[in-house]
């Protein structure tokens, strides 16, 4: 199972990741699941329906002066998604989540792989390895998804 569970779009503050381009580059990687998980740090940033409320952050190289300081655009999240689901479903299995900084520390114990990509040289990278590193910490299995039910996989 080539899989990778931990995908940053430009939905994410921090990633200028077209959502179509990473499915694209997933499917010329040969991967067969990809799981959206751009960023929700409730208590950190602002929901975008709270425009008074934003903050923002200097611009990177490339980047606009500044980059508000925001949770994922839910609507267009889930719009773009479901487009993508459209277009690319019959080649790569498609899932929808969100990373949520506080999943560990709350007592987390599903595990997925992912790359964290936020770019396209990062997209599927250490999968392998990582399969390795987890087995070496005395896991024997890894979650994807299907309807929301864990469906394990030996590492």
């Amino acid at each position: 199972m080539r899989a990778d569970y931990h995908v940053h779009t430009a939905f994410s503050d921090d990633s200028d990741y077209p959502m179509e381009q990473v499915v694209r580059d997933a499917i010329a990687l040969g991967l067969e699941e990809l799981c959206f998980t751009d960023h929700v740090d409730y208590g950190i940033k602002t929901d975008w329906e709270e425009p008074e409320a934003m903050r923002y952050r200097k611009g990177g190289p490339g980047e606009p002066d500044e980059i508000p300081l925001a949770n994922v655009d839910y609507p267009a999240y889930y719009e773009t998604f479901q487009k993508m689901r459209s277009l690319y479903g019959d080649r790569i299995a498609l899932k929808l989540g969100l990373e949520l900084g506080l999943y560990q520390s709350l007592g987390g114990r599903i595990l997925t792989i992912g790359s964290d990509s936020h770019k396209p040289a990062h997209l599927g990278a250490y999968i392998e390895e990582t399969k390795q590193e987890l087995k070496a910490l005395g896991f024997g299995e890894f979650c994807t998804f299907e309807k929301m039910v864990p469906k394990y996989h030996p590492l």
